[in-house]
């Protein structure tokens, strides 16, 4: 009866919501999920393309649209029985596709897909680049393994995502696709799962050349202490480059 009770009163708190949400989510949201929902991906693609090609600064004005949207009530557990407004998913949808990560709306980050395009952004900023090699995409729900526990536990954390985006220009790229597995139990129940995880952390100079790689899975704190220290080689490599060319 506590949980009945506890539901209704999520159900009626979002519903007076959905009017607010509705009227302010940013007109490019509907754009998108109009194309989707007409399966004409390309188009969907192209508006995403274009809307990446402004940066991060375009992304970050998405997360500041979804944040003023989502009352802070929303941030604590919402009973999964309670369907939040479909205008909210849709925001959310784009801000995966323009970060280029799914779950981005935690992890608020930028990443690039074209190499050549962060080294630009690497020489502009003076920034090293980070460069995740995996199998399969990481807009994709089934990425790898190793991917998946990124996304959750590393990206997502608050001061991995502040550094990450403070301190590198981030890429990632697919070496192959993931290799996924699906079982059938014959009554109409199928499991799909991956099967393996392989994956590569580098940090690279603005010509795309290795400084040091972390390869595998690593505890947060693992994962930030080899960033600090990597960002820091990174920075006294070129100072000696700067210097031996003056």
């Amino acid at each position: 009866m506590k949980r009945i009770a506890v539901c209704s009163l999520w159900a009626i708190v979002i519903a007076a919501s959905s009017s607010t949400v509705t009227a302010n989510v940013p007109p490019e949201v509907a754009e998108y999920a109009n194309l989707r929902a007409a399966g004409d991906e390309e188009a969907a693609a192209a508006l995403v393309a274009e809307i990446r090609s402004e940066g991060p600064a375009r992304l970050e004005a998405l997360l500041a649209a979804r944040d003023a949207l989502v009352d802070p009530i929303f941030l604590v557990e919402i009973p999964e029985a309670i369907e939040l407004p479909q205008e909210l998913h849709d925001l959310h949808a784009l801000i995966d596709a323009v970060g280029g990560q799914r779950y981005c709306t935690h992890s608020r980050l930028f990443w690039h897909t074209d190499l050549t395009s962060a080294q630009r952004t690497a020489a502009e900023s003076g920034k090293p680049i980070l460069s995740l090699r995996m199998l399969g995409k990481l807009t994709d729900e089934l990425s790898c393994a190793n991917s998946r526990f990124f996304r959750t536990t590393l990206y997502a954390n608050r001061e991995i995502s502040d550094l990450l985006r403070e301190r590198f220009v981030l890429h990632w790229e697919t070496v192959r696709p993931v290799p996924v597995m699906t079982v059938d139990f014959g009554d109409g129940r199928r499991i799909v799962r991956t099967i393996t995880g392989n994956s590569a952390h580098y940090v690279l100079d603005e010509q795309a050349r290795p400084i040091d790689v972390l390869p595998g899975l690593h505890s947060p704190k693992a994962f930030q202490d080899w960033l600090i220290a990597t960002d820091e080689l990174a920075g006294q490599l070129a100072e000696c480059c700067s210097r031996s060319r003056g």
